[in-house]
């Protein structure tokens, strides 16, 4: 710990601020409520994961849908566009929600958006997998790798949507980078 009462990472938060002495969730500090918003940023600590807690984080969205996706297909595997769309709808009630949390997170830990904050990359994994008609591992494969691909590449919408403040902008170039990926996702599930 340096002097002063701050870690000994550049733009650390101080004690006071929720932070003690290298613990990330503040189990010193008495603060539960950034406890619980570290918490569930990092999905239940996977983002702490190395190397890669993205691609982590993504990799755990992508096996979600294993849950959800019968209660919106019919007996014969496919969904339709309503529920699709009511998916899509739920993936972005919950990205507004995780918009707080991630901008409590990043201020418990110090950074805007450090790479343990997975909560963006799992929600994005959910929209991706909620476009597609039907469910299956060749499209929950070639839609991480498409949503790995626009998330770390950040071409434009996605890098705009990046520069929003706080928790929008880590939620937004996700969100921006999975329906980039889900719509490329379409195109090729309609050629394969």
């Amino acid at each position: 710990m340096a002097q002063g009462g701050t870690s000994d990472r550049p733009g650390s938060p101080t004690q006071a601020e929720g932070v003690t002495g290298g613990d990330p969730l503040g189990r010193n500090s008495g603060l539960w409520g950034d406890r619980l918003a570290v918490l569930v940023a990092t999905v239940g600590g996977i983002g702490w994961l190395r190397p890669g807690p993205g691609t982590w984080g993504s990799l755990a969205g992508m096996f979600l849908p294993l849950a959800w996706r019968p209660w919106i297909e019919a007996p014969d595997g496919a969904a339709g566009l309503p529920a699709r769309g009511l998916a899509i709808l739920v993936v972005c009630g919950f990205a507004l929600l995780a918009v707080p949390v991630c901008t409590r997170a990043g201020r418990v830990l110090g950074r805007v958006d450090p790479g343990c904050i997975v909560l963006d990359e799992f929600l994005a994994m959910q929209l991706v997998l909620a476009l597609p008609e039907r469910w299956s591992w060749f499209a929950a494969a070639v839609g991480f790798a498409l949503f790995r691909l626009f998330d770390i590449a950040k071409p434009w919408p996605v890098s705009r949507c990046e520069l929003l403040p706080a928790g929008w902008g880590v939620m937004a170039d996700d969100l921006a980078a999975g329906a980039i990926a889900g719509a490329i996702l379409l195109g090729v599930l309609a050629v394969f």
